[in-house]
């Protein structure tokens, strides 16, 4: 059990940190180098961010649990492009594309 803390809190803040945004001084993994030194892709951070961060503070409770876990799962996909430029594009593009998808879901009259 004390080993896997650690391994929680630490996903936990890998999470947080890429939904709110790649903090460049932190970057560590390839793909956030990548996303840190290529405007196109920290563009497309600042838009997914931005946009995340509006979804999750309007969904009620469970739903933030969900959209936390589908976070976490893109993450993941991000960091297996490596240094991968069109590969960490093409998953901001689709993660963008679902975040505003759900956000018209959530409130349709206000986008």
């Amino acid at each position: 059990m004390k080993r896997l803390i650690p391994i929680l809190a630490a996903v936990l803040i890998t999470t947080t940190a890429h939904a709110f945004g790649i903090r460049c001084e932190r970057a560590t993994r390839p793909s956030e180098m990548i996303v840190c030194s290529t405007p196109s892709l920290m563009e497309r951070d600042a838009t997914l961010a931005r946009n995340y961060r509006w979804l999750h503070d309007n969904l009620r409770p469970w739903q933030q649990e969900r959209l936390e876990a589908t976070e976490t799962a893109w993450v993941r996909s991000q960091q297996a492009c490596m240094f991968d430029a069109d590969c960490i594009a093409e998953g901001y593009d689709s993660q963008i594309d679902k975040v505003l998808r759900a956000l018209n879901a959530v409130t349709p009259e206000e986008r």
